[in-house]
């Protein structure tokens, strides 16, 4: 059996509890508690396609933390952090990451994000070789965006972007 949380409702449990929990340890800088949910996860659903995901985000996660071991709390730290989720290729988690943001955004500011989480969805079809939904949502993003650049943060390549978005291509890096 393979991992898809689009054809399968414990998959897609598994990805967004993973995903949330990840999310949340983030903000706290606490890989450890992280790796203690995640591996409550593994023991409850020893499945191989679950098992091998969640040990691929756990490999993920942790080079994240690794990364931003010194960062602080500000703003640009907030899009480095989501440019490196996205370099990972970890869309689920870039798409919960930046909704903390959205849920409180205005005007502008919330349409570029939405605009990235709209983005990252479609990657996140893609991974799943979910060709047509990505396509369609690529284009809505790839219009947004290019609504709302000049509020794209400084630090996330928005020209790589734009261009991964009209092809899409299947790793873009931003």
């Amino acid at each position: 059996m393979k991992f898809n949380p689009f054809e399968n409702r414990l998959c897609r449990d598994i990805r967004n509890n993973v995903g949330h929990d990840f999310v949340k340890s983030l903000k706290t800088k606490d890989h450890d508690g992280f790796k203690l949910k995640a591996n409550a996860y593994i023991s409850q659903y020893p499945h191989r396609h679950i098992t091998d995901y969640i040990r691929g985000r756990l490999h993920e996660f942790k080079i994240i933390f690794i990364q931003i071991s010194s960062f602080d709390n500000n703003p640009a730290a907030f899009f480095n952090i989501s440019r490196m989720l996205w370099n990972q290729g970890l869309f689920f988690e870039f798409h919960e990451w930046i909704e903390e943001k959205w849920v409180t955004a205005k005007g502008d500011q919330k349409r570029m994000l939405q605009a990235l989480i709209m983005a990252s969805v479609a990657y996140e079809q893609l991974q799943y070789d979910r060709i047509s939904p990505a396509k369609k949502l690529a284009a809505k993003a790839l219009t947004r965006i290019e609504e709302t650049r000049p509020f794209i943060p400084v630090g996330i390549d928005t020209d790589a972007l734009i261009k991964a978005l009209r092809l899409l291509s299947p790793f873009p890096r931003i």
